[in-house]
């Protein structure tokens, strides 16, 4: 951080960044680096530098392809997305056959007038110093950046410095979630604040135990839940009579909140598409992007935080006070890798300097690892089993060394509904199997 605020202090400076987490967290630190000091600092995504440097593909291109090709909208976007990677390989003498439609839809496009760069692209980066805030480029990212100077400031550190951490393994995830609970209770009643507690939690088969279990301790987490309007059925009927052409006719002040909400969101998508209405795939388009369009549950105030292992990974960088408990560290949650499954193949890839999925996954196990070198406020959990799954230690821990510790916990200090719960469970086990657990007498 030390470094790249050394490169913005006195310059009319751009940082590019990977996703919106790195922005949010960089424009909260610079204010506390440069206090009342004015910097000129803008941000941008490194893919929407991209797409207006060479191609900017809208909601019109993506319907133009699927009406023109009769193509559903996943496959129009594939298609779209492929098309600077063809001009790519055609820039190094390379023809594969599945460039062919790729490059028809180009032409198609050109032919349209709908192949264009942002024009004010140019004239915006002319007199911006440019950092590249990223993980490592592929010859593929520095051809579609060539046209711009640009300085390259590593976002992971990837030396090979070793990194020992404590990881607590339990037999069952309703075990692992109480004593995070517990452990998050205990520092809370040792001063810690709650807004700097965190929760990484990104596996499916651990939100409804969380949820459940959460309440025996009276926690309360921030868990961003989200249903598809096309989930929803009232949403489903107000779509069905949108397209034919009813929907003008519903008395919306009869109904109730929840309805009226679904309501506005519904309409607020429509109107934001309707200019394109004239497309013959304008309605498979409109029920993409409202399958798209999410309804989130109330959120809670006082509650931890759940955030992403990306946003922790900027946490941990620059809020020092903060605690970060990350659980479920099982091999192919944590971290998360790629598959060989893109439009072009791994070996062609390989073969052209482009990041095949062996690649991406080195860089993201580079990525969790430099997470865990900030690990002096890192808690890591994983279970063995769920009620539905059985799960192996991450593969990450070919690369960081973990100090395996194996608990149980069947009581709390604080939850006697998780202590009978406990208790319930170990005497059936006692009853059916005369299995006497250590802990049933104590409980």
């Amino acid at each position: 951080m030390d470094k790249l605020a050394k490169l913005v202090s006195n310059k009319q400076t751009l940082i590019v960044c990977e996703n919106n987490d790195a922005i949010k967290y960089l424009i909260k630190n610079f204010d506390n680096v440069f206090k009342n000091n004015l910097v000129n600092v803008s941000y941008i995504l490194l893919s929407e530098l991209i797409s207006k440097l060479n191609f900017i593909s809208d909601d019109k291109v993506i319907l133009e392809i699927m009406s023109e090709f009769n193509f559903n909208y996943d496959s129009a976007k594939m298609y779209c997305d492929n098309i600077c990677l063809c001009d790519y390989l055609l820039s190094k003498n390379v023809f594969n056959e599945k460039m062919e439609i790729v490059l028809k839809i180009k032409n198609h496009l050109i032919e349209k007038n709908m192949f264009k760069k942002d024009p004010y692209i140019d004239s915006y980066l002319s007199d911006k110093s440019i950092i590249l805030y990223t993980k490592e480029l592929d010859d593929f990212h520095k051809y579609l950046l060539k046209n711009i100077d640009y300085l390259y400031l590593p976002l992971v550190n990837s030396d090979n410095e070793d990194v020992n951490l404590d990881l607590f393994s339990f037999n069952s995830v309703e075990e692992e979630i109480a004593y995070v609970c517990e452990s998050i209770i205990d520092k809370l009643k040792s001063g810690v604040y709650g807004d700097d507690i965190y929760l990484v939690c990104s596996s499916k088969d651990y939100l409804y135990p969380l949820k459940r279990i959460s309440k025996y301790f009276d926690l309360s987490f921030d868990i961003n839940e989200k249903t598809s309007l096309t989930n929803i059925n009232f949403a489903n009927k107000l779509i069905d009579l949108y397209f034919e052409n009813k929907l003008s006719e519903i008395d919306y002040s009869l109904f109730n909140e929840e309805e009226f909400n679904i309501y506005k969101k519904l309409i607020n998508v429509i109107n934001k598409y309707v200019s394109l209405s004239d497309y013959k795939s304008f309605n498979e388009f409109l029920e993409y992007k409202l399958s798209e369009e999410c309804i989130s549950k109330r959120k809670y105030s006082n509650s931890i935080k759940l955030i992403s292992l990306n946003e922790a990974f900027y946490l941990l960088k620059y809020n020092k006070k903060a605690y970060v408990y990350i659980l479920a560290l099982y091999q192919g949650n944590i971290p998360s890798l790629k598959k060989d499954e893109d439009y072009f193949s791994d070996s062609l890839k390989k073969e052209n300097n482009i990041f095949d999925s062996a690649k991406l996954n080195l860089l993201e196990i580079s990525f969790v690892k430099d997470l865990f070198k900030n690990g002096d406020n890192i808690h890591l959990t994983y279970s063995k089993k769920s009620n539905f799954n059985e799960y192996s230690i991450s593969g990450i821990s070919n690369y960081v060394n973990f100090n395996v510790i194996n608990k149980s916990f069947y009581i709390s200090k604080y939850s006697n509904k998780y202590n009978l719960e406990m208790y319930y469970k170990l005497y059936d086990a006692f009853a059916k199997y005369a299995y006497k657990n250590n802990e049933l007498l104590a409980l």
